[in-house]
Order: structure tokens, then sequence, then C-alpha cells
């Protein structure tokens, strides 16, 4: 199975389609990875905020 990490900024919850003014980019990026775990791959998406141990787990962002 694949696998497809992404690492995002900091944002005030885990998929960043909150608040008064939704980024769109932001929710087609949900779309996607919905669809993603539909097909098979294993998608898996992290932000700072919520998802800190992620990103000092992984030795590639840790390192960037």
């Amino acid at each position: 199975m694949k696998k497809i990490e992404i690492f995002e900024q900091a944002m005030c919850c885990p998929t960043g389609v909150c608040g008064p003014a939704i980024d769109p980019e932001l929710l087609r990026m949900s779309f996607v990875l919905n669809n993603l775990k539909s097909s098979q791959v294993e998608a898996e998406r992290f932000n700072l905020t919520n998802n800190p141990e992620a990103f000092v787990e992984n030795q590639a962002i840790n390192h960037f």
C-alpha cells in the first residue's frame, strides 16, 4: 500500500477548514485525502498545532 504524509503549518483545527473564511485550497486538500483513502492509499495529514510529535519524530521534517 502506498503512503502519503502531508505536514502543514500550524492551524486552528486538524483540517484547517474552520473559522469565518474557509480557504478553498484546504477544503480541496480534505476532499483529495478522503478520495485517496477510499482508493487504498494511506494518506495522513499533520499540522504543527495538533500533531507536533509527528514533526519531531519524522527525521526529514525535523531536519527541514
